[in-house]
């Protein structure tokens, strides 16, 4: 098959799971066989030119011309069977669109978050859940809100890119051949957004097995127990109820390690090494420093309090046979299976995140027993293989679908 892969990287010096999840698919694509070519922006180059770098990203995001120009010039040579997009923000611009709906070809693409429906891609606002723009085709509170990095300048292209779609139909998503989501969850949303949910196909993130001789990888326990969080150090990932709880917890807490960086690290530090609390800051580590530390977990704790799309740190633990700690929120659930390879506690409450954490730490047996379906999980769910399945049967289903209704659409 021949598959031309569309997508705008994230800068370089915000290491991004889109990047990765991206990255890897083409990996995939390409070892089984298929010939893929991509079409890339990278938002570095816009970086680097500072306020007149940020006002271009935002005139860019609403309508980009170039990218159609070059991205109709791709499609001229390359004779693709399907057009996958992942990230349209800020380089490329939902744009595009209008040249791949013109094409005999089927177009998908993949939404990573939910800047469909949120500015700010998180559904976030003063530190709690906001879905006020959800459903709306004029989502005017994220102006009145400024919800994109507390600017209402730097709103304004999103509110513009929204409105847009509704005059430029080409530009609106909804009108592709299908939309690739990674949870349950996140799907539940598309269809209050007005989505067909015929159109709407879940595929979960995966990553590579770090186990390559398929033996089960045992987890340590007891005296060796600890437990890490891997995320942005900020206020809607649920540090400070994390660190509640170990300040719950006293001084018989196991090890935990808070691996990456934000704007509260100096903060949580010094509250930290204040209350005497058994905690190891390792600041930001790149993916085999990261896999160091996961070698010696045997659980991993996700206490998020904003709508996660998925996290793919959830199922490199899984790979390694490490159940995990999750809060309610979002899409964790849906990635979770709750009591088989992992626990989920209610989002802000210390005292049940303590609770589960604790459950674990006593009892061996219920650690081996969640450790070994935390694996089998990842084998059967998030492996390479699992994610090439699930990834063909979609292709092959919107290929059908198109040999059998042609799309009636006037860009």
């Amino acid at each position: 098959m021949r598959i031309l892969i569309v997508h705008n990287y994230y800068g370089s010096d915000a290491p991004s799971g889109e990047n990765i999840a991206v990255d890897a698919e083409i990996k995939l694509l390409r070892m089984n066989g298929h010939e893929v070519e991509v079409f890339s922006k990278r938002s570095d180059s816009l970086r680097a030119k500072g306020i007149a770098g940020k006002l271009k990203a935002g005139l860019l995001f609403i309508y980009n011309l170039k990218a159609k120009k070059e991205l109709s010039s791709i499609l001229n040579n390359f004779k693709a069977d399907v057009v996958h997009v992942h990230n349209t923000f800020p380089i490329l611009s939902n744009s595009i669109f209008e040249i791949l709906l013109k094409e005999d070809i089927p177009v998908l693409i993949t939404l990573h978050n939910y800047r469909y429906s949120c500015a700010n891609g998180l559904h976030i606002r003063n530190k709690t859940v906001c879905t006020t723009c959800i459903g709306k085709s004029v989502p005017i509170a994220a102006l009145k809100h400024r919800c994109y990095k507390a600017s209402f300048l730097q709103t304004i292209p999103w509110f513009f890119s929204k409105c847009l779609s509704i005059f430029k139909a080409g530009t609106n998503i909804i009108n592709i051949d299908g939309i690739i989501v990674l949870s349950d969850f996140q799907k539940s949303l598309l269809i209050k957004n007005g989505f067909n949910e015929r159109n709407i196909y879940i595929k979960p993130n995966f990553t590579f097995s770090s186990n390559s001789n398929e033996i089960f990888p045992q987890v340590t326990t007891n005296n060796e127990f600890e437990v890490t969080f891997v995320g942005r150090l900020s206020e809607e990932k649920g540090l400070r109820t994390l660190l509640k709880a170990w300040k719950h917890w006293g001084g018989s807490a196991p090890m935990l390690n808070i691996v990456g960086d934000g704007e509260l690290k100096s903060k949580i530090t010094e509250e930290s090494t204040a209350r005497k609390l058994n905690v190891k800051f390792h600041g930001h580590l790149d993916r085999s420093g990261v896999e160091r530390i996961l070698d010696r977990t045997s659980l991993l704790v996700v206490p998020s309090e904003c709508y996660e799309t998925f996290g793919l740190v959830i199922i490199e633990a899984f790979s390694r046979g490490i159940p995990v700690l999750g809060s309610d929120m979002g899409a964790i659930p849906s990635v979770i299976d709750r009591d088989v390879d992992g626990l989920i506690f209610r989002q802000k409450d210390y005292i049940d995140l303590f609770t589960k954490a604790k459950a674990l730490f006593d009892s061996k047996a219920l650690l081996e027993k969640l450790s070994a379906n935390a694996y089998i999980s990842y084998k059967n769910k998030f492996s390479e293989k699992a994610a090439y399945s699930n990834l063909m049967k979609i292709y092959n289903a919107v290929l059908i679908e198109r040999k059998n209704n042609d799309r009636k659409l006037s860009p």
